[in-house]
């Protein structure tokens, strides 16, 4: 396939609905693609690389479609996706300050009885303050998330 992915991400794409199942062709072992269904690959892997997910890719691939026709039109998705984006990037240079000062605590120091990177980490587990990651808008959900109560 002229979009260079894996047969394996192509089947993912289509069990997701994100494309339509390929026809097969011979022996059925081999499965012929169109020029279109390249292309909407390489716009999937385009908005990935934008982080955007692919519940959202569906919402911006039906607009790609009403766009063809002269409708379509995705600012609404991009805005909210910015706003994530600020959010997250608000909450890793956040992180990212916190460790830098708990790593330079522990430079200063030849053997620190309690470390403070560990330290730091205990505290916002029993604060609870929020993670460098934001939450995901609503309805979706991650992979590795678990409920643990």
């Amino acid at each position: 396939m002229l979009a260079h992915v894996t047969t394996h991400t192509v089947r993912y794409y289509e069990k997701r609905n994100l494309l339509p199942t390929a026809d097969r062709h011979g022996t059925g072992r081999y499965r012929a693609f169109t020029l279109e269904t390249v292309s909407v690959v390489r716009f999937i892997r385009a908005a990935q690389a934008l982080c955007f997910t692919l519940e959202e890719i569906r919402e911006l691939l039906a607009e790609r479609g009403l766009a063809a026709k002269g409708t379509g039109c995705a600012a609404n998705i991009a805005l909210a996706k910015t706003e994530w984006l600020d959010l997250t990037i608000r909450r890793m240079t956040l992180a990212r300050k916190q460790l830098n000062s708990a790593l330079e605590h522990c430079r200063r120091m030849d053997a620190p009885l309690v470390c403070p990177v560990l330290e730091l980490i205990e505290t916002r587990s029993e604060t609870s303050q929020p993670t460098a990651e934001p939450s995901r808008p609503a309805g979706q959900r991650s992979r590795k998330s678990a409920n643990i109560r």
